[in-house]
């Protein structure tokens, strides 16, 4: 069964998930909201808290270039 698709609902479990220091779940939680088109248009920061969660998670190279992503796109 599929869940209903809600963004807000979404960003509140990352981040909960993140406060909880349950970073690999932050990061895939993210990660579905970078990959929906509302995400990042309504949450800003999402490719940001990707991004660390990427590094807390060991993924430096990964971070790496998210960082720079999100650099690059906050700054336009």
């Amino acid at each position: 069964e599929k869940k209903p698709d809600n963004i807000k609902a979404l960003e509140k479990t990352a981040y909960i998930n993140y406060l909880m220091r349950d970073y690999n779940k932050a990061e895939e939680l993210y990660k579905k909201l970078l990959d929906n088109e509302k995400g990042l248009s309504k949450f800003p920061n999402t490719r940001y808290m990707y991004a660390l969660m990427l590094k807390y998670n060991g993924k430096y190279d990964e971070s790496k270039a998210a960082f720079e992503q999100f650099k690059t796109e906050y700054n336009e």
